[in-house]
């Protein structure tokens, strides 16, 4: 399902989460006031690729 969405979309009416929606909103979630295990990814693309 992620491979087919690519990407979360967070409208004013709807979201649409890349993962099922039970993952997405209770495993994967970020939470306020619960400490939260993340991975950040940078990668910086030249022209010659």
């Amino acid at each position: 399902e992620a491979m087919k969405r690519g990407t979360s979309v967070f409208l004013p009416t709807a979201t649409y989460p890349m993962f099922p929606e039970k993952i997405a909103m209770e495993g994967m979630s970020l939470k306020q006031g619960h400490v939260c295990s993340v991975v950040s990814v940078s990668i910086i693309l030249r022209e010659d690729g």
